[in-house]
């Protein structure tokens, strides 16, 4: 009975995972007109860990995935990014297919009313500022409780700078928060 429900449960996961393609996404090449987004420091409430379940879109997609890392986040009221912790950050240089798939799910605790979504992707480190920072094209955003998949184009990250992962909260009124898992590819796009 038990392995009927995993199996049951592992296949509704894939149903419901989204794709988001680059149009989608915002998966554009960074421009001059494209303002940097300041997501601010890391929440000093949230935790991070490693994911301990497979990501649920893999199967879906045809595409050529070579995992960077994942994460699992949990009481995110603000934003959290993966610095500080071992093996969670990447350079272009680790996107050697030319993409960075992002990957995941997230929800929202308690559960709010409307069409809620957060923002997950690459950021880097601002040490003048002593905060993240992220760009339009560099993150994908996902429906609450829905998985869902992108991709940032490697053309819109800068050669030489440290990436992090990061999820972000769209709510941050300090009562909602948000848990998710969140999976980074070196793919090709497809």
């Amino acid at each position: 009975m038990i392995k009927r429900i995993a199996i049951i449960a592992m296949v509704l996961a894939m149903l419901l995972c989204v794709p988001a393609f680059a149009a989608d996404t915002q998966a554009n090449v960074v421009s001059a007109a494209n303002s940097p987004i300041d997501l601010g420091p890391n929440d000093p409430r949230a935790t991070i860990s490693d994911a301990a379940a497979p990501d649920p879109c893999v199967p879906l997609t045809r595409s050529i995935n070579t995992s960077l890392f994942s994460f699992t986040a949990d009481k995110v009221y603000n934003m959290l990014a993966t610095n500080g912790v071992s093996g969670k950050n990447f350079t272009t240089a680790s996107l050697t297919n030319g993409y960075l798939k992002v990957s995941g799910s997230g929800y929202y605790t308690p559960t709010p009313s409307g069409g809620v979504f957060f923002r997950a992707g690459a950021c880097y480190y601002n040490s003048s500022s002593a905060s993240f920072v992220t760009y339009m094209g560099q993150y994908v955003e996902f429906k609450n409780n829905v998985s869902n998949y992108g991709y940032v184009s490697k053309s819109s990250l800068t050669s030489g700078t440290t990436y992090y992962g990061f999820i972000t909260n769209a709510i941050q009124d300090g009562k909602i928060y948000l848990s998710g898992t969140i999976y980074l590819y070196n793919s090709d796009g497809k």
